[in-house]
């Protein structure tokens, strides 16, 4: 087996998953969401953030468009999410992929000089830094 035959057809990443109801903020709710997206990675790999959006882990398929959320049946209702991917490079926010940008995407200059114009599929908000964790430092005394 060469270098050249391998194929890179996922990439691990977190996910926040944002409007969850504060009840629904847990470990189950996220490993629901995280199968819906892509492949969990492993079940530890869950956090939450004060309430405020839940965090998973997955393996996402770089094929396929990214998810821009979902839909979470309740016991009475339904809510919509939002998923947010933390850290990842060249994502073409105009066609929804993995492995390009979109100052660099081909199917947006053809467009463009085919003088069709098109609405980004996505927005910037899809993509967020991450939150930094701090780690405490230990004190010799």
């Amino acid at each position: 087996m060469r270098v050249n035959d391998i194929e890179f057809n996922t990439l691990p990443c977190w996910v926040q998953i944002w409007n969850l109801p504060l009840g629904y903020v847990d470990v189950d709710i996220g490993r629901a969401v995280g199968a819906h997206i892509g492949v969990e990675v492993n079940s530890r790999s869950i956090e939450q953030e004060r309430g405020r959006y839940l965090q998973v882990k997955v393996r996402l398929n770089i094929h396929k468009p990214l998810k821009r959320g979902g839909v979470i049946p309740m016991r009475n209702s339904k809510v919509q999410v939002v998923y947010r991917y933390e850290k990842i490079c060249n994502v073409c926010l105009y066609r929804e992929y993995l492995g390009h940008e979109y100052y660099s995407c081909d199917e947006k200059y053809n467009d463009e000089a085919r003088r069709i114009r098109r609405a980004n599929k996505y927005d910037s908000w899809i993509l967020v830094h991450g939150k930094r964790r701090v780690h405490a430092r230990r004190k010799d005394v």
